[in-house]
Order: structure tokens, then C-alpha cells, then sequence
């Protein structure tokens, strides 16, 4: 396989793109690495975010300050109100409680691979130092 991108017209006046590529597993999904740009200049590949775990943490966020307005005076009531189960809720809650950076990591898909929702179903530590240790952003 040629390693260079190319740029080709075809008889049929039809343009031909050669790209070569590899293809990686990430979080279970496949992503497409272009090596190189078309002016030569390397780039870092974007990570895929992971849609599930960003919208989750959002949720968190969301529910946290519906608490802490006094929209909401408890989390069976928010459960109650969204029609979830009372665990789920709390599991997500727990997210909001999550390091800036492990959540800022999230965000923009670097967080460690194999992180994903199911990892946080356990406890959380408190410690954002014991966190980093535990989900792979230590500092």
C-alpha cells in the first residue's frame, strides 16, 4: 500500500482520493487514523468522545443543581420526577463528584481506555488524588 495521499482524475473525469489510513479499536468502537493531512503536516487524531458518559455527566451536573437550588429537596423525589430508579440516579449523581481534570478527560474523549459508565457503578472515592489512581489520570 502507498504511504503518501493522493489526488488523482480517473478517465471518466471522476477525482480518486488515496488515503492511507489504519484502523484502530477504541471504547469498543472503531476510529479511522489518517496519518497525515493533505499538506504533510501531521496531526493528532480527535479522539472519540464517548456520548453515553459526557451525557451523563451532564445529567449529574443538572440534577446536582436542582438539589442544591431547592428545586428538588430529595433524590427520591428527582428519581420520582424523572422517572428513573432511585439507584441509577444516585449512580449518576456520584459522577458529579468526579476530579475537574477525570471530568474535563471525559469531555474531550482522553480519558483512560475502558472507562466508561459501567466503571463507575462502584464507589467513588472522595479523594480526587485516590480518583486519578483508581481511573487512570494520575498527576
Amino acid at each position: 500500500m502507498n504511504s503518501q495521499t493522493a489526488i488523482c482524475v480517473l478517465s471518466n473525469g471522476n477525482l480518486c482520493l488515496k488515503v492511507p489510513l489504519t484502523i484502530k479499536r477504541k471504547h469498543g468502537r472503531k476510529i479511522i487514523i489518517a496519518p497525515e493531512t493533505l499538506d504533510g503536516k501531521n496531526t493528532r487524531p480527535a479522539s472519540p468522545v464517548q456520548s453515553a458518559l459526557v451525557q451523563a455527566l451532564a445529567r449529574a451536573h443538572s440534577w446536582m443543581d436542582a438539589l442544591e437550588s431547592g428545586k428538588i429537596k430529595r433524590v427520591n423525589q428527582l428519581a420520582g420526577k424523572l422517572n428513573l430508579d432511585f439507584s441509577y440516579v444516585c449512580q449518576i449523581l456520584r459522577l458529579g463528584n468526579l476530579a475537574p481534570d477525570i471530568q474535563e478527560a471525559i469531555i474531550r474523549g482522553e480519558e483512560l481506555d475502558g472507562l466508561s459508565l459501567k466503571t463507575f457503578r462502584c464507589s467513588i472515592p472522595a479523594d480526587w488524588n485516590e480518583q486519578r489512581q483508581i481511573f487512570g489520570r494520575n498527576k
